[in-house]
């Protein structure tokens, strides 16, 4: 069984879409690195348009930023432009972009009292860093650590689709209210959703997703440690 929630097959049609942007990317020769500040500056004005409740609007500059930031990793190996400093940069701003996303969502949710939903959100984003920081760790000490649930990948399709889906929020406020009714629970307000699912969902998975890194490392580090005990002295 697969680790990663995407299906391979949107992962192909997603890639092809990217090779024919990255054509058209291409006849300018732009810097890698422009390319990774465009898609930081591409989430703080998601990060203004959640904070405001434009959540359609916001969804959508996710998505853009998250193509932005698959280009720029691309461009710089097909033009030989990768560096060290360049993964750095693009990992550091990759982060403050998750940040800068979630301050704005959080912003709308303390504004109008949806406290236990910034909770999550608060979760979600430290499980997040933590995602990110497990592999970042593990491959600096010589180990390839890409799997899990919630990827990045995985977060920007969930949080971007769950934000553009804020026009069936009334049909999803109509579900809650006949479920909690048929259970004797009423809850006064409801934070805006499908967004909201995805957040309390994001706040397990990140996590979850983090102890399988955990694991994930643990195990290869275990037979790495068992290799040379196992390894043919030659006469």
């Amino acid at each position: 069984m697969s680790s990663n929630l995407i299906p391979r097959r949107v992962e192909l049609i997603y890639l092809n879409t990217i090779e024919k942007i990255l054509r058209f990317f291409l006849h300018f020769n732009l810097n890698p690195n422009f390319l990774t500040t465009v898609a930081l500056f591409i989430s703080i004005f998601a990060s203004y348009f959640f904070a405001i409740g434009e959540f359609i609007a916001g969804g959508t500059l996710i998505l853009l930023s998250g193509i932005f930031d698959t280009i720029d990793g691309k461009i710089a190996r097909m033009t030989n432009r990768v560096t060290k400093f360049g993964a750095l940069y693009d990992s550091t701003l990759d982060r403050y972009a998750e940040v800068i996303i979630f301050f704005g969502i959080g912003v709308y949710l303390i504004k109008y009292g949806f406290y236990i939903t910034s909770i999550a959100a608060v979760f979600a984003i430290g499980g997040s860093m933590m995602v990110s920081y497990i592999r970042a760790r593990a491959e600096g000490l010589g180990f390839e650590c890409n799997i899990g649930w919630m990827r990045r990948a995985e977060r920007i399709v969930l949080l971007g689709f769950a934000s553009i889906f804020y026009f069936l929020h009334d049909y999803f406020v109509k579900f809650f209210d006949a479920l909690f009714k048929y259970f004797d629970f009423d809850l006064p307000a409801y934070p805006p959703m499908p967004l909201s699912i995805a957040i309390y969902i994001m706040a397990i998975l990140t996590n979850i997703t983090a102890f399988q890194r955990l694991h994930y490392v643990w195990k290869k580090s275990k037979e790495a440690e068992l290799l040379p005990q196992n390894k043919e002295v030659e006469l």
